[in-house]
């Protein structure tokens, strides 16, 4: 989000004028459009956590390429349009890849990992701390900016890098499985998100359910490979 608002000032130093700058930033917002659109065909396919997962490595690389450019517009002024552009085509990469990976999950797995009783004030609090994390990043990136310059690029980066152990620590794969499943996948009194699975499958298993994360008893009226977000895979 922090890019994503201070984009003017972005392309500003990597040597666009104020109009062009501004072109480039809407330019930058529609892609994220239609990284969106990516992102809800392959959220339930690929996963939450492997799509998290890719997201997090590409957004990465792309942070570091975008403030290694950065820097090199600096120490060459003679070529400064053109790392400045490679730069900016970073920025534009990192828009599509978050769009496309990350955004629909900030809502979809606050939805889903709540027991159901508290599930609609769960999901308030997640879409609570996401607009508050949103808030710091965007007033503190043009303090960043100006007293790290290109450097806040690495900062983002690293933390890209550093959300794929906690990812993999702590958030078990949530996708094609129906609300009731979702209370078995947290039965575990473990944080790890392998005891979690464990747990998961030793109660789907005890009761007569193939040993698969979409597969649920038929004989209880609900639908094998139900999915969280379908009303039919529900009793």
């Amino acid at each position: 989000m922090a890019t994503t608002v201070y984009t003017p000032t972005i392309f500003k130093q990597a040597g666009y004028d104020a109009n062009k700058a501004n072109w480039l930033s809407g330019l930058n917002n529609t892609i994220g459009i239609f990284g969106t659109l990516i992102n809800s065909y392959i959220i339930d396919r690929l996963g939450r956590r492997k799509t998290l997962f890719i997201g997090a490595v590409g957004q990465c690389i792309c942070m570091f390429l975008s403030g290694g450019l950065a820097a090199a517009a600096a120490k060459h002024p003679d070529q400064a349009a053109q790392y400045g552009a490679a730069s900016a085509s970073f920025i534009f990469g990192f828009t599509f890849c978050f769009s496309s990976t990350w955004l629909m999950g900030q809502f979809t797995i606050p939805a889903e990992i709540f027991p159901t009783e508290v599930r609609t004030k769960g999901n308030g609090f997640g879409v609570f701390g996401w607009s508050v994390g949103c808030g710091i990043a965007v007033l503190a990136a043009p303090i960043w900016f100006q007293n790290l310059g290109e450097k806040t690029f690495y900062i983002f980066g690293a933390l890209n890098i550093a959300y794929v152990p906690l990812l993999y620590v702590f958030l078990p794969e949530t996708g094609n499985k129906t609300l009731e499943q979702m209370d078995m996948l947290f039965a575990s009194k473990s944080w790890f998100a392998w005891d979690q699975v464990k747990e998961y499958n030793r109660l789907m298993a005890a009761g007569g359910v193939e040993h698969d994360f979409g597969a649920v008893d038929s004989e209880k009226g609900v639908a094998k490979n139900g999915s969280a977000n379908s009303i039919g895979s529900r009793e």
